[in-house]
């Protein structure tokens, strides 16, 4: 078979020595802060190694179903958390292009600020590239740990339910990758003055020179796009099982949403592995430019369009309660300054791995009215958010791109919706409340969600920060103690300090047995 040609074998291996250099700048203009010292001195081996981890892993457990998911489990969290992390990227991404494109129609230079901050999102960039390379290469082994060649190997034949969660999590990792190249460098790549930028060295970060050119190279390598057509083959071959078998498989859902919705995942299936093997062939006598201009126009039909594409990737479609006057209406009727809003949000990609029912929280600070007859307008916390305030943003929520101020029409792009109330606080504690929350706004979003860091938070720490007394409960993931909106949910069961006020479900409002349903959403089993 071909997958088992000594060719393919060095293809593969020089597919993960190759992903490193497109990595380094596919996540470029997506992060701020500082990174390794050296984005060159790393040894490129270690992505190889990785290949050799997954087959270690294999031999170590003997292909133990157990061992395996367990391992797949971790690896799942993590990836989970990484893909929040790069969406997040791509939304602020699209702002950042168009203030380059905007900077490029000067006649004057570019300035020092923005060339400082384009250097270091390129050395903090390596290190989330390092995380989805690792992931590519821990799981590599799966497409060829075909029932021949675990034989060979002298395992036990490995379940096929856990290979296929292998091949779909290195599938998933590296189109996240070609879905961020297309949405970041190729846009870049389209102004001669930011390619020259780009490719300049630059021996205070690190930066060797042609580096953009370089990855645009190993972006059009034949052995990247032979990788992934490979293992878009293997995962269309297992279609029926995950729309039949599979389809109560968290796991595998979310795989598949990361899939299904990747523009790279279209292109492949369209035949851009092809075209991407001739544009490489051509690039051996064009200039690299050249050829990423006849990719942009062959494969993706435009590079707006495309990046619009993979910003889209955030969310499927809009929800039930979106835009709907009557559930607006009966919310404002409801809620009070200090509520705690919950929300289930199935259509959007990370909430199927989301422990529970609830997806988000966010807190209620209220309207100018409910705040004045707290005495806390004045206060100095508040006055900043007059305006915003004004405006109807009265909905803090920590979401990726950061803790801030939404109106309740944006919140109300959701399928449920909780309204949760602390039972017998006075009304100067309740002011106290509500400046903690505000106080919180301007955060960073905690990617590692642990509940000891306070500069930056996850949603449900919000809650956690602003109403201190509850005794919430916890759970230690991964050596950190985290909390999750159906622990803050689990606080108006059974006569806790918590009392629901308003529910909604798929769309619907509950009036009878509220309690009751409430209690039985968060048993069962996520949808």
């Amino acid at each position: 078979m071909f997958l088992e040609s000594p060719s393919f074998i060095y293809a593969f291996k020089a597919f993960f020595v190759m992903w490193r250099r497109v990595l380094l700048l596919a996540v470029l203009i997506a992060f701020t802060g500082c990174g390794p010292q050296s984005i060159q001195g790393r040894n490129q081996d270690l992505i190889v190694f990785s290949e050799q981890n997954c087959w270690d892993t294999l031999r170590n457990t003997k292909g133990h179903k157990t061992q395996l998911t367990s391992m797949l489990d971790r690896e799942t969290e993590l990836l989970q958390t990484m893909v929040e992390d790069l969406l997040t990227s791509r939304a602020q991404t699209m702002k950042l292009v168009q203030k380059l494109k905007e900077e490029m129609k000067n006649d004057g230079p570019m300035r020092p600020g923005l060339q400082n901050t384009m250097k270091k999102r390129m050395r903090k960039g390596l290190s989330l590239s390092d995380g989805f390379a690792g992931f590519v290469g821990r799981h590599s082994c799966w497409l060829r740990a075909h029932p021949a060649m675990v034989a060979e190997m002298g395992l036990e034949p490995l379940d096929e339910t856990t290979r296929l969660k292998g091949v779909m999590l290195s599938l998933a990792a590296s189109l996240m990758l070609y879905d961020t190249y297309l949405g970041t460098l190729a846009v870049l790549n389209e102004d001669e003055r930011i390619r020259r930028f780009l490719n300049a060295s630059d021996l205070g970060y690190g930066i060797k020179e042609n580096q953009m050119e370089a990855i645009t190279e190993a972006f059009l390598s034949r052995s990247n796009a032979l990788y992934i057509q490979e293992g878009i083959d293997y995962y269309a071959s297992r279609m029926k099982d995950l729309e039949t078998s599979h389809r109560e498989d968290d796991q595998l859902t979310y795989f598949n949403l990361l899939i299904q919705q990747s523009p790279s995942f279209a292109l492949f299936k369209e035949g851009a592995s092809e075209r991407i093997e001739a544009i490489e062939t051509d690039a051996r006598t064009n200039r690299v430019k050249d050829n990423l201009n006849i990719i942009n126009r062959s494969v993706v039909g435009g590079v707006s369009q495309f990046f619009g594409n993979v910003v889209g990737l955030v969310e499927e479609r809009k929800g039930k309660l979106y835009e709907d006057p009557h559930v607006r209406q009966d919310a404002v009727k409801n809620l009070k300054a200090g509520d705690i809003l919950l929300e289930k949000t199935p259509f959007r990609l990370t909430d199927r791995l989301i422990p529970g029912h609830w997806g988000h929280a966010a807190i209620w600070v209220g309207n100018e009215q409910e705040l004045k007859a707290l005495g806390i307008w004045d206060h100095p916390v508040v006055q900043k958010h007059h305006n915003a305030i004004r405006r109807g943003a009265s909905v803090a929520e920590a979401l990726r791109e950061g803790v801030q101020l939404n109106t309740l029409e944006h919140f109300l792009n959701i399928d449920d919706l909780a309204v949760l109330r602390v039972k017998s606080l006075g009304k100067e504690a309740l002011g106290q409340a509500i400046i903690r929350a505000l106080r919180q706004i301007g955060k960073a979003y905690d990617f590692n969600f642990d509940v000891e860091t306070t500069d930056k938070i996850v949603c449900s720490e919000l809650v956690y920060l602003t109403y201190p007394d509850p005794g919430w409960p916890t759970e230690k993931i991964m050596g950190r103690y985290t909390i999750s909106p159906d622990n803050v949910a689990r606080k108006a069961l059974g006569g806790g300090p918590l009392e629901l006020v308003l529910l909604y479900h798929d769309g619907n409002g509950i009036q009878k047995n509220r309690d009751q349903v409430f209690e039985k959403l968060m048993a069962q089993k996520k949808s």
